[in-house]
């Protein structure tokens, strides 16, 4: 489609050549459709970064305002944590992961507390790691060196809840 200006036209895309030439890589054939649709609501997302300097020997990172976990209406599959030290490999320090709804529930919530190495990043086994709308992912840090500043972060896939099943079969 040609645009009159005054120093000259102008050959603008038309929304049906935009369309194609933005979808051309996966077709517009009923398997492109498939592929669309079965990436649409997914999302990659970061776990909100959490920091904490230990005033004590155990320390848990949680920050009720900074909520580590999907809203009401989404749900995330955990693929990475790290939780990590400002000393870096000479820090001794233990791990446990936990997700709930509360960080005082203890025991009932703990995600992994073996294979959970500070400094290193902890991958979910079967990617199994799940956090409903309303929990959070948190760790408990015992031996802590005081002063130390301990880190959480990691990334997580999200959908909205009636989209979990992308999650389970992906």
């Amino acid at each position: 489609m040609k645009q009159n200006l005054s120093g000259g036209s102008l050959d603008l895309l038309t929304a049906g050549e935009l369309g194609k030439a933005l979808h051309q890589h996966m077709g517009d054939d009923a398997m492109g459709r498939r592929i669309r649709e079965w990436y649409r609501g997914v999302k990659i997302t970061k776990l909100p970064v959490i920091s904490t300097a230990a005033t004590a020997t155990s320390l848990t990172l949680y920050d009720p305002g900074v909520p580590c976990g999907p809203e009401q209406g989404f749900i995330w599959q955990v693929r990475r944590v790290l939780v990590h030290s400002s000393l870096g490999h000479t820090d001794t320090a233990l791990v446990a992961l936990y997700a709930g709804s509360d960080a005082s529930a203890g025991p009932n919530a703990l995600l992994d507390d073996l294979g959970v190495t500070l400094n290193k990043a902890y991958y979910p086994a079967n990617k199994a790691a799940w956090l409903f709308g309303g929990e959070q992912i948190y760790a408990v840090i015992t031996g802590a060196t005081v002063g130390a500043v301990y880190t959480l972060n990691g990334i997580a896939i999200e959908v909205p809840w009636e989209m979990q099943a992308k999650l389970a079969a992906g």
